[in-house]
């Protein structure tokens, strides 16, 4: 009786309506990043063949710059297209000096004071030659309006330290675009170097970009066609670098952006710690330039781009002197004040003596004739800012005392 009423209530119960409804074959597929790159490239204002190509992924063999028998006032110019397909990604650069070799000591490097004959390591040719960087449209010229990145030599780095430049991360974006460089699209980076001192000049915006194509790489708007946007002097460089060499790795990385909103490329930067404070020497008289009586010291604890400004604290419209330029690691950085002989006043800084790190890349100065008068109260700025674009800035002020002027006559 049991089993027969068991089976009477399956059967009532398969009478009942009923519907199924089934998800067959889920599955989970993992997205991808994928960066490219392709590079154009210019030596001396001319095209470079063997260091461009199209679109791919590197390999060896693939060098933004590869070239032999440098002379000082040298120059190339890359203009680096990063492709990011698919998913939105944060970009980071890293650069890497991998040696900097004498190669020997001829008898010029000799006479000029280089008593290093390596052959590995010991040479001066990483420090002679500067980069700058830039956020570029695709043409291969530095024009108005386009961000300039902090540069300078990499002799500034220890060999296999390298130095990350944030071109996109949580902190900002090169190209002013917010937030991460979308998928599908591509951005420019303007890269240059000189063997020697730079200055940068940039030329009008034509707002033309990239022109070229696979028959015409070089486009009809590069710096074969019009100025680079920079200029090289080599006339300071002594015979101490002849024969070294120096190599260096550049690298690309890109990072997903979603669900990692506070990435940073250089993650280990201390961005509260980038400058010391200012301090001023007022009777720092060297004994080789006795005019020089006032040394103004501040401490880089990263290199990177730097701002320094003197104004009339005052009248901050009045300008006694700009510089900017790209700066290494130094803790004992400096500017001199210069005193002109234009007596009961001082005069304007006539150089920075940061050493071989040092690049002036836009310095503006008052006039020899322009002179701070004694009693006037200055207003010293120093800004610095990080390869990832973090920036820091200290300041202090000075009142020119006539016991300062009265210094400057010893």
């Amino acid at each position: 009786m049991i089993v027969f009423v068991g089976a009477v209530v399956i059967g009532a119960t398969g009478a009942f309506f009923s519907d199924t409804e089934t998800s067959t074959g889920n599955t989970f597929t993992a997205g991808a990043i994928d960066l490219t790159i392709d590079n154009t490239s210019y030596y001396n204002g001319q095209f470079s063949t063997s260091t461009s190509w199209i679109q791919k992924d590197l390999e060896s063999g693939d060098w933004f710059f590869n070239f032999s028998d440098l002379k000082p006032g040298d120059w190339g110019e890359d203009t680096i297209s990063l492709h990011v397909s698919n998913n939105d990604s944060y970009l980071c650069a890293d650069v890497t000096l991998t040696s900097d070799n004498d190669n020997g000591l001829t008898e010029p490097e000799g006479n000029d004071g280089d008593v290093t004959p390596g052959p590995t390591g010991q040479g001066e040719l990483a420090n002679a030659v500067n980069f700058v960087w830039w956020a570029d449209d695709g043409d291969n010229v530095l024009e108005d309006g386009e961000n300039v990145l902090p540069g300078g030599p990499l002799g500034v780095l220890g060999i296999d330290q390298p130095m990350t430049i944030a071109l996109s991360d949580s902190q900002g974006n090169i190209w002013g675009d917010p937030g991460a460089l979308p998928g599908d699209s591509n951005r420019y980076v303007g890269k240059a170097w000189c063997f020697g001192d730079f200055a940068l000049t940039p030329v009008a915006q034509d707002n033309e970009g990239y022109t070229g194509d696979t028959d015409n790489p070089a486009g009809t708007n590069g710096p074969n066609v019009r100025s680079s946007g920079i200029s090289c002097n080599g006339a300071q460089i002594d015979n101490k670098t002849q024969t070294d060499s120096m190599t260096a790795d550049v690298s690309f990385r890109a990072v997903q952006s979603r669900n990692n909103g506070a990435f940073v490329c250089n993650a280990s930067l201390n961005r509260s710690n980038l400058l010391g404070a200012i301090t001023l020497d007022p009777d720092w008289k060297p004994s080789d330039y006795a005019h020089e009586v006032m040394k103004i010291n501040y401490a880089r604890n990263v290199a990177g781009l730097v701002d320094f400004t003197l104004v009339d604290a005052d009248n901050p419209s009045v300008v006694y002197y700009e510089f900017h330029g790209p700066m290494g690691i130094n803790p004992t950085g400096f500017f001199e004040w210069s005193y002109r002989d234009q007596s009961p006043a001082w005069g304007v800084p006539v150089v920075d003596y940061e050493g071989y790190n040092s690049t002036l890349l836009n310095p503006i100065w008052a006039s020899d004739t322009t002179i701070v008068p004694a009693g006037t109260n200055i207003l010293i700025k120093i800004k610095l800012t990080a390869p990832d674009l973090t920036t820091q800035t200290v300041t202090a002020t000075h009142t020119m005392t006539t016991q300062d002027v009265t210094d400057a006559s010893h």
